[in-house]
């Protein structure tokens, strides 16, 4: 598997300021992952978190716009809340677009599959959230707002209402 990991410093950390270790974030890039297995293992490299937003994409699609709006949510989270680090993942499916298999087999799916009465995944650039190992949450909507987005994470991670 082909994968590297940026660590980011958050600068707005207050824990600076407070003679504690400043919160750290990790943003994991996939590059193109050669098979189910290498889109598997990013997948449970995920899910090994204790909060982690996945965005999905498949290299025929079309989703720049929503592909640099995954970058600009990561400082929108850290914005928001610094004090919640979050683990976030950006894993090419096209080896696995077949079923997601490597999604729609964690903890979690199956319930969030029929209370939304559809499968979700059909490469549009959609978002998962995952809570200690149970996808809780999945964005298959093209257009969500960062302000939306911030919502739906809180909720998932932090249940704010």
């Amino acid at each position: 598997m082909r994968q590297f990991a940026l660590i980011i410093l958050l600068p707005a950390a207050i824990g600076c300021l407070q003679q504690t270790p400043p919160v750290q974030s990790t943003v994991h890039v996939a590059i193109p992952l050669d098979s189910v297995a290498d889109v598997r293992a990013a997948v449970a490299h995920a899910s090994e978190a204790p909060r982690a937003i996945i965005f999905i994409h498949v290299h025929w699609s079309i989703l720049h716009p929503h592909s640099t709006q995954f970058q600009e949510f990561v400082s929108v989270w850290h914005s928001a809340h610094p004090e919640y680090p979050v683990s976030f993942h950006r894993i090419d499916f096209t080896e696995a677009c077949g079923d997601y298999a490597p999604i729609t087999s964690l903890p979690g799916y199956s319930e969030w599959e029929q209370s939304a009465g559809r499968h979700p995944f059909g490469g549009n650039g959609e978002w998962a959230w995952i809570a200690d190992g149970k996808l809780v949450d999945i964005d298959a909507q093209l257009g969500t707002s960062n302000a939306e987005l911030l919502k739906r994470t809180e909720n998932a991670f932090l249940k704010v209402d």
